[in-house]
């Protein structure tokens, strides 16, 4: 006789899923790893409020444009998107993801690094 849907037990929620697949050393390894990655892209730019404020102190060319300071950081982000969207679609989500990040913490690292 043929079952129907109804008596089979297949997971129907997120929550079910997750129990019956269960959480493993890879996907908690993941987790950490994109929330990281995550969280570096948004301090970026949730510190360039505060950032705005402080370089127009120190450098005059600033004074009065902190809106550009700010601006410029967006269109990096749009750029990165518009690059890093289709690159990962050729190379990889995975891959992508790790070179953006390289990317994010090479430039941060030379921006730490650049003298006053």
């Amino acid at each position: 006789a043929m079952r129907s849907c109804e008596d089979a037990t297949v997971p129907k929620t997120i929550a079910e899923i997750y129990d019956a697949i269960g959480l493993g050393p890879f996907q908690w390894s993941l987790f950490a790893i994109a929330g990281l990655g995550y969280m570096a892209d948004a301090i970026e730019t949730g510190v360039i409020s505060f950032l705005g404020q402080e370089c127009a102190k120190d450098w005059p060319a600033v004074r009065g444009n902190e809106n550009l300071l700010s601006t410029s950081v967006f269109v990096g982000e749009l750029v990165g998107a518009f690059v890093w969207g289709p690159l990962s679609d050729k190379i990889g989500r995975k891959r992508a993801f790790l070179y953006s990040n390289v990317c994010l913490i090479t430039f941060g690292m030379l921006s730490a690094a650049a003298p006053d």
